[in-house]
C-alpha cells in the first residue's frame, strides 16, 4: 500500500460528458445513464479498494483518510458506491454494454461502454415506476399526518423529562419508527415523544438523562458535526450515565465484499444492554454482495431509488477505533468499542463525571 487512501483530485479526471459516478445520488443513477452520451465513465472502485484495505490494518489517521475517500467533503460529497457488477446492472437498465474497465489511479477506475439500444421501454417502465412510488409515498405520508400532528401537539404540552418521576430517563435518539418500552423517542420527523435535533438537543436539560441509545443513526451525521453532537450528549447525561450506539462498519463491509459474514449472537447483544437484535429485518449471515456493501457504506442503494433523500445518506465512517477516539475526545470513558459480526460497530460509553 504505497499511497494508501490518497484521494485523487477528480477535476483532473473528468472531461466533458464524463462524470464521477460516485457523485450521483441514487435517484439520479438511471436517469443519468439514459441521458449518457459519452462512452466512458469514472468511479471509485470498491473492489480495488477492498484489495488495498485487506493488505494491512489501518491506523486511526488512515481511517480518517478513508472516510474522506468514501464520502468526500462538504464541497464535493460522494453519494454511492460502485463495483463492476453494479455498473453492469446500470448498463443493462439503460441499453449499454460494459466493454472493459481500466484502473487510472490508486482507487479510481475508468469504464468503457457501448450503447446497444435506446431501450425506450425501460425508460417508460421507470417513469411509470416513479409515478407509482410517488403516489404510494404521498398516500403513506397522508395516513401518517394526523398521527404526527397529534404527537407534536402532545409533545408540546408534555412536561420536560427532568420533571418526570421515572427512575431512569432513556432517550432513543434518531428513533424513527422504533418503539421500545420505557424509551423516550427523540427525532425531527415521524411520531415522536420529543421533536428535537439530536445534534443540539435544545429541549433536553443538562444532566437530566440516564441513558442514550441510538441505532444506525450516527453514520448520517457529517464529520464536522460529530464532536459538537457528542459533547452535547455528554452535557445532558447525568454523571454515570451511558451511551449505547450501533452503526454500520463500512471498512469491514468493504473488506468482506463477496465473502461470508455473520452477526454476533443475540445473547451477546442482550449482555451489552441493547433492546433488540442488530438487524431486525435482514439475514444474520450469508455472502455480503455488492448491494449489501453499498447499502452498508452509503445508505439505501437500489432500494426505492426514486424516494431517496439526503436524510437516508451515510456521511461518516464509524469503526471501533474512530468511535473510541470520538467519544473519548468528547469527555466519555469508552467501556466497549468493537466490531460485532462483520458489519457492525457497537459502542458503550460512560460519563464518569
Amino acid at each position: 500500500m504505497k499511497k494508501i487512501l490518497t484521494r485523487t483530485n477528480h477535476s483532473v479526471l473528468l472531461e466533458i460528458e464524463m462524470r464521477l459516478l460516485n457523485e450521483l445520488p441514487n435517484h439520479q443513477i438511471l436517469p443519468y445513464f439514459w441521458r449518457l452520451q459519452s462512452q466512458k465513465v469514472v468511479f471509485l472502485d470498491l473492489e480495488s479498494l477492498k484489495t488495498e484495505l485487506n493488505q494491512k490494518k489501518l491506523t486511526t489517521e488512515e481511517e480518517k483518510k478513508l472516510e474522506t475517500l468514501l464520502y468526500g467533503d462538504q464541497k464535493n460529497p460522494l453519494y454511492t458506491g460502485w463495483t463492476k457488477s453494479r455498473l453492469e446492472w446500470a448498463c443493462s437498465k439503460s441499453g449499454f454494454k460494459l466493454l472493459k474497465t481500466t484502473p487510472i489511479s490508486d482507487h479510481f477506475t475508468e469504464a468503457f461502454l457501448e450503447r446497444k439500444s435506446w431501450k425506450f421501454s425501460n425508460h417508460l417502465d421507470s417513469t411509470l415506476e416513479l409515478c407509482t412510488q410517488k403516489i404510494w409515498n404521498f398516500r403513506k405520508n397522508l395516513r401518517k399526518t394526523p398521527g404526527i400532528f397529534k404527537a407534536k401537539i402532545k409533545s408540546f404540552f408534555k412536561p420536560s423529562i427532568s420533571s418526570q418521576t421515572k427512575k431512569n430517563v432513556i432517550l432513543n435518539l434518531g428513533a424513527g419508527d422504533e418503539n421500545y418500552e420505557n424509551f423516550i423517542k427523540v427525532d425531527i420527523g415521524g411520531i415522536q415523544d420529543i421533536y428535537d435535533n439530536i445534534v443540539t438537543l435544545k429541549k433536553i436539560k443538562p444532566e437530566s438523562v440516564d441513558q442514550i441509545y441510538s441505532n444506525h443513526v450516527l453514520e448520517h451525521i457529517p464529520p464536522c458535526l460529530i464532536r459538537i453532537m457528542l459533547k452535547r450528549w455528554h452535557e445532558v447525561l447525568k454523571p454515570g450515565g451511558e451511551v449505547r450506539i450501533r452503526v454500520p462498519d463500512a471498512l469491514k463491509s468493504i473488506c468482506a465484499l463477496n465473502n461470508y459474514w455473520e452477526e454476533a449472537s443475540e445473547l451477546k447483544i442482550k449482555e451489552l444492554g441493547f433492546p433488540n437484535y442488530l438487524f431486525k429485518e435482514s439475514a444474520h449471515s450469508g455472502v455480503l454482495d455488492s448491494n449489501a456493501v453499498i447499502q452498508c457504506v452509503y445508505g439505501w442503494s437500489d432500494s426505492t431509488p426514486f424516494l431517496w433523500s439526503l436524510s437516508n445518506q451515510h456521511k461518516s465512517l464509524w469503526t471501533p477505533n474512530l468511535a473510541k477516539e470520538r467519544f473519548e475526545s468528547s469527555g466519555f470513558t469508552v467501556t466497549f468499542s468493537e466490531n460485532l459480526g462483520t458489519i457492525q460497530t457497537v459502542v458503550v460509553a460512560k460519563k464518569v463525571k
